[in-house]
């Protein structure tokens, strides 16, 4: 699944290191059922940490779901992730760097990010 950026309603998209018009591979997804917003994970531009945009900042513009994600359901939120990523807490870590999340999170990303792209991680990327 890829998205093309459209730009924070705001247009502060450089204090999130987005590009506009850009596509970006998604790393993960989640779709709120109660309000309809859904939530793509990205690397922003030369940086290695994930973001998190939501839908009206982005159009989806590859449908296809990667075959290393995984589908939980909890309640009114759809997760769609790799396994090991598939869950509320694991991102709650991520952002709090958590180094257990960390290490999970760029343990499984070259192989993702591959399977997404059809290329290899840039090594700066987990620099």
């Amino acid at each position: 699944m890829k998205i093309r950026y459209l730009a924070k309603p705001d247009n502060l998209a450089q204090e999130c290191h987005l590009t506009e018009g850009r596509i970006y591979p998604v790393l993960a997804l989640w779709i709120d059922l109660s309000s309809k917003v859904s939530t793509a994970v990205v690397l922003p531009d030369n940086a290695r940490s994930p973001i998190q945009i939501s839908s009206p900042e982005f159009e989806v513009v590859e449908h296809s779901i990667p075959q290393m994600w995984r589908i939980e359901i909890d309640l009114a939120l759809v997760l769609m992730a790799p396994n090991e990523w598939k869950s509320q807490q694991f991102w709650r870590d991520l952002f709090n760097r958590v180094p257990e999340a960390i290490c999970t999170f760029e343990r499984v990303l070259p192989e993702l990010y591959q399977e997404l792209t059809g290329e290899l991680l840039p090594h700066s990327r987990l620099n």
